[in-house]
């Protein structure tokens, strides 16, 4: 049983067990020592005192009574101000600064890519759309931009109307005062007032050989309508200048030649960039950009790929009605004789190969006959290896048909100079000789090529040295001014090809070089080449 008892000298109350009952217990608040009997056993009920009251049942009169008075009391209604709004209550909220600062870029984005999407280049994002599209566009973009700042600018609206405004303004400015640039491809409403003429033409009847387009006869004016002459062509004809420019107007192609054709004008013409090709009803025009285009031979190139209707001198272009046969692909019958050279059709079919327009295909029929015994066409094969150098073809290329040449080619037919041509033309635009052309020359022996050889001997003495050897003595005079050069790689290369190939007229040159250069390497290779020369 549990036991309510308090401490005598503090009055705290705690519970004991039973068992402590006459034992002695000290109060774990004051310390105080007592035994636990009857006379500290707690009450159950206890009457509550104020902290000032010792006596039980005091008296309380003791303490002071309110005074009363009857006076009449007066009331007065409290006076509030009016609630502020919640929006200026607290912090701004973030996304309302996030919408005003999306709002505010976008007004500003719209304004630049009206201003700079503008622009004269072709690749102008708004080139060739009208003002009332340019206009829906902004407006559209405007209104969300102005939304989005008048709603984030919750404490300051006035403020974001007013940017607001100003940007719609601003962005209808700009749609109104800038120029709309049109491609060459513009399909939209062109008036002759849009691009003023810069020179006077000569304008006249024009043939009626132009089948597809009218059935009538064609104008001056019917062409330059149809090919949007002023638009497409006449910039750059201003520009450039009339002998940079030629125009090949093809009147009816699959869509599907376009790459061919532009890859064969690129590769056949000495044209400074890549042609460009303006669809233009049921066909389209090439525009053609380089260096002296003569017409004449723009509509040679052109021939190869149709009949050549007209040539327009004035306006620069050449009418050609194209032959869709050029550009049919190989069977697989003919595929299998053009690899076989046991197949008599072998022979013919890469001879007509080499004239195909698909410079892919001229280049796998040249690798076919490099491979191939000239047994048959021997004549006709050369020429038509001779005149692809004539063409515009890459350095690797010039090399693979030198290297067929070197079969097919006889000496004296006349092939090794145009090949000597072609080496040179590619040293002049800066680009390698190819080791095809360098192993034909070395091969034949070319006497005109040996300064050929030599210049490219110079860059890398030990890659053409033995091609140098090839030509016996007949290159050892071209080789002794190199016998004073100061660059070792020269020098003894130069030393190495006269211990070669070299006659008793290289001994004083040798000697004398022994005797200026000091480098014992360089004198020991001068007399291992005048003993060899000796020996001979």
């Amino acid at each position: 049983m549990i036991l309510r008892i308090e401490c005598p000298s503090c009055q705290q109350a705690f519970e004991v067990s039973e068992e402590l009952k006459g034992r002695t217990v000290e109060c774990g608040a004051c310390e105080h020592r007592f035994q636990v009997t009857d006379a500290v056993l707690a009450k159950r009920t206890q009457e509550r005192y104020f902290p000032d009251e010792i006596k039980k049942n005091a008296d309380l009169s003791r303490f002071g009574r309110a005074p009363v008075s009857s006076a009449p009391v007066e009331f007065r209604t409290a006076a509030y101000q009016d609630a502020p709004p919640p929006v200026h209550v607290g912090p701004v909220p973030l996304a309302n600064h996030f919408a005003a600062g999306i709002g505010f870029l976008i007004l500003v984005l719209t304004a630049c890519f009206l201003f700079f999407g503008s622009g004269e280049s072709l690749d102008a994002p708004l080139t060739d759309v009208e003002k009332p599209q340019r206009m829906i566009l902004g407006g559209f973009l405007g209104v969300i931009g102005s939304g989005l700042l008048i709603w984030g600018l919750m404490r300051n609206r006035l403020l974001a109307v007013v940017i607001s405004v100003l940007g719609l303004a601003g962005i209808s400015a700009l749609v109104w005062t800038t120029d709309v640039y049109r491609s060459p491809e513009y399909k939209g409403p062109f008036t002759e007032r849009e691009v003023e003429p810069t020179r006077e033409i000569e304008r006249g009847a024009v043939p009626t050989s132009l089948y597809d387009i009218a059935d009538d006869d064609l104008t001056f004016e019917n062409v330059m309508e149809i090919i949007r002459w002023e638009a497409s062509i006449q910039p750059d004809l201003v520009s450039m200048g009339e002998s940079n420019l030629a125009v090949i107007w093809i009147r009816r192609m699959d869509e599907h030649l376009q790459m061919q054709l532009r890859n064969y004008f690129q590769q056949s013409l000495p044209l400074s960039e890549r042609p460009v090709f303006n669809g233009r009803g049921p066909g389209g025009i090439f525009i053609l950009k380089g260096q002296s285009l003569d017409l004449e031979e723009v509509a040679t190139v052109a021939s190869k790929v149709g009949d050549v209707i007209d040539i327009f001198a004035e306006l620069r272009v050449v009418g050609v009605n194209l032959d869709g046969t050029v550009f049919n692909e190989a069977d697989s019958d003919t595929m299998r004789k053009l690899e076989d050279p046991s197949e008599e059709a072998f022979y013919t079919l890469n001879f007509n190969e080499l004239a195909h327009i698909d410079r892919e295909r001229v280049r796998n029929a040249v690798g076919r006959l490099s491979r191939a015994e000239p047994v048959r066409m021997r004549s006709d094969i050369t020429r038509r290896l001779v005149a692809l150098l004539s063409e515009n073809l890459d350095a690797e290329f010039s090399g693979d048909v030198a290297e067929a040449l070197k079969v097919w080619s006889e000496p004296g037919d006349g092939a090794d100079d145009f090949v000597v041509d072609q080496g040179n033309q590619l040293l002049l635009e800066g680009r390698d000789l190819p080791m095809g052309i360098v192993r034909f020359l070395s091969d034949r022996q070319t006497p005109t090529a040996m300064p050929l050889l030599i210049s490219v001997w110079q860059k890398d003495p030990g890659k053409y040295q033995a091609y140098l050897e090839e030509f016996g003595s007949a290159i050892e005079s071209f080789i002794w001014p190199y016998l004073e050069s100061r660059e070792l790689p020269i020098l003894r290369s130069s030393v190495s090809i006269l211990g070669a190939v070299g006659s008793k007229e290289s001994v004083p040159y040798l000697q004398e070089a022994s005797s200026k250069h000091e480098d014992a390497d360089v004198k020991a290779g001068i007399d291992s080449a005048l003993n060899r020369i000796m020996k001979r």
